[in-house]
């Protein structure tokens, strides 16, 4: 059985769907997230969503049980946007992220990566 998931974003409150059937039938989450940046899933149990809405900071959004119910996580603020998460290979309760920031100065504008 293959699993596959796809957002649906409107306003502030993106949905997350998922099928088990090819595409066939989805069914949306039990919860509405904030506009979500990234969906990893380490496998058919293990995800995450990593979400951000330029007014708070970014949040990572774990599931150990398919999605059907998410816990949430505030992500230390380096001014930075959240741009990708990964999970750490072989490691499904760690994960990476990288994040870049945009900036004028002199030399015009520039962007750097944490």
């Amino acid at each position: 059985m293959k699993i596959q998931y796809f957002v649906v974003g409107y306003l502030k409150q993106d949905k997350l769907f998922k099928t088990t059937d090819g595409g066939t039938t989805w069914s949306p989450s039990p919860i509405s997230f904030p506009p979500i940046w990234v969906v990893k899933f380490y496998n058919e149990n293990i995800g995450i969503v990593l979400t951000y809405d330029f007014f708070s900071p970014p949040k990572l959004n774990r599931t150990t049980n398919g999605g059907n119910t998410w816990e949430t996580f505030n992500l230390p603020s380096i001014d930075a946007i959240p741009r990708d998460i990964e999970f750490v290979p072989g490691y499904p309760n760690k994960v990476w992220s990288i994040a870049s920031v945009k900036y004028l100065d002199e030399k015009g504008l520039r962007s750097r990566c944490y």
